[in-house]
């Protein structure tokens, strides 16, 4: 009817089909209005994801004493949430942020100039990530003194992270062994993963070959299906926290903020 309408000449065009006009024009003109307000908490909220992303590149010294701050007011502030395990999911996911910071910008914008220096700086702040994880001990089995021991711990960090005195950081030394078999380990769990995630896919295919094959639509639909299985299940194996991201995404510039924070 509408590309009827839109090929014709005025003459051609009946009266009915004249009134059809203005209904298609406000139901283009809702349509548009709906989908932008559905789109623009995601807009907003990617920008502001890109927003942070570059100012953690550009300014790692900076956005690692803030992470830090923040990290340790919210500790501080909400010690009646202590025992809620989400709380202290939130607190796991702050550290291996924070720790993600310190090994992996850090090098990046301090360059030393030559590849020795080089890579002993970055295995410094291999170590200063690792004392950072090591936090994370504290927050999934904690005892009466744990949270005044990871609120002291946090500030010294970051005393040390706003003043820049990298060599007062706390360092763990990481054993090379082990981090060989955790690559081995995560290198068993991808593929694992891999197979897992692909296993609907394998067998449609193998189904394809058979008379029972699906076709027209359902077959579309189906290998969509499993094709967003795969990309979502892997997407969670390389980011375990990117649950807990969503959750968060619409409260970016606010992420320490509780709804019972006092």
């Amino acid at each position: 009817m509408v590309f009827a309408i839109i090929g014709s000449s005025p003459d051609m065009i009946t009266n009915n089909e004249w009134m059809i006009i203005p209904y298609m024009a406000i139901s283009a003109a809702v349509f548009t209005l709906l989908s932008s307000i559905l789109a623009f908490p995601l807009t907003g909220s990617l920008s502001n994801r890109w927003i942070d992303i570059r100012f953690r590149k550009r300014h790692p010294s900076a956005a690692l004493v803030n992470a830090l701050f923040a990290l340790l007011l919210f500790v501080e502030r909400n010690a009646f949430f202590w025992p809620e395990l989400p709380y202290r999911k939130r607190i796991l996911n702050e550290l291996e942020d924070i720790a993600f910071q310190i090994q992996h910008y850090l090098p990046k914008i301090l360059r030393t100039g030559d590849a020795n220096t080089q890579r002993w700086f970055q295995g410094v702040t291999v170590q200063m990530a690792e004392a950072v994880r090591i936090r994370k001990k504290m927050v999934c089995s904690p005892d009466s003194r744990t949270r005044g021991e990871l609120i002291e711990d946090l500030s010294k960090f970051s005393a040390a992270a706003a003043l820049g005195n990298y060599s007062e950081f706390e360092k763990v030394s990481v054993d090379r062994k082990s981090a060989v078999k955790k690559l081995v380990s995560w290198a068993i769990r991808l593929l694992r993963t891999i197979w897992i995630s692909g296993l609907p896919l394998l067998i449609l295919w193998l189904v394809q070959k058979t008379t029972f094959r699906i076709s027209g639509e359902a077959f579309q639909w189906t290998v969509v299906a499993g094709i967003a299985w795969f990309s979502l299940s892997l997407l969670f194996f390389l980011d375990p926290t990117f649950p807990a991201k969503v959750k968060v995404m619409k409260k970016w510039d606010r992420p320490f903020r509780m709804k019972h924070d006092g």
